[in-house]
């Protein structure tokens, strides 16, 4: 195997990418699980302009990154995925989480508001940004997002989980009015059409 790297070194610097490109092929149908021929594989189709076929081999690397706990070579797929398909979605959060965990806010940040964009609703950006509002200091507008939160529970009919997000912004700001109005509400078992406020509702994200 050290010596096949060698090789690949070499074709590399030797700058013959189609030629590096038809040795790598070959290394993969004989292995199609080492991660490393993958993304050289995947990097190799770049060069080439061949776009389409590099992304193909960058998606086939995601699972074996993932399964191996191997962060930085995930996060170099996934970021030349989003490039190109900046439409996944999911990658997007994922990938926004490790920024995250690397406390590289901006760039999770840059994602986040993407997505948020595409789909304002979806409870997993949400909940990243109010992740990334915390780490970074910013209560109030965590606050403000858990309470889109709550609303868009609530307005799946999902009104328990709305009740324990309204309970976590009281512990961020325990003088918070809609809140509370939320959890009297509730303990009131009043059959109100929505419980949360109705200018909440249509809240709109303020990029940070």
């Amino acid at each position: 195997r050290l010596f096949m790297y060698g090789a690949i070194s070499i074709f590399q610097k030797a700058g013959f990418p189609e030629d590096l490109r038809n040795m790598l092929e070959r290394i993969i149908e004989i292995d199609a699980e080492d991660e490393q021929i993958r993304l050289a594989l995947a990097e190799t189709n770049l060069k080439l302009k061949r776009t389409d076929v590099a992304i193909l081999h960058f998606e086939a690397s995601l699972s074996l990154l993932r399964k191996k706990g191997l962060d930085d070579l995930f996060i170099r797929a996934a970021e030349h995925i989003i490039y190109y398909r900046p439409d996944n979605l999911g990658l997007c959060r994922e990938l926004a989480s490790l920024y995250l965990g690397r406390l590289e806010g901006a760039k999770a940040e840059k994602l986040l508001l993407f997505c948020h964009q595409q789909d304002p609703k979806d409870i997993e950006t949400l909940d990243l940004l109010v992740r990334l509002c915390i780490d970074g200091g910013n209560e109030k507008k965590a606050v403000s997002l858990l309470l889109q939160k709550a609303a868009i529970l609530e307005e799946g009919g999902k009104r328990d989980e709305a009740l324990e997000v309204c309970e976590l912004v009281l512990r961020l700001d325990h003088r918070n009015a809609d809140a509370r109005q939320f959890i009297n509400n509730a303990k009131k078992l009043r059959p109100r059409p929505s419980l949360i406020p109705r200018r909440l509702e249509t809240t709109s994200l303020v990029p940070m």
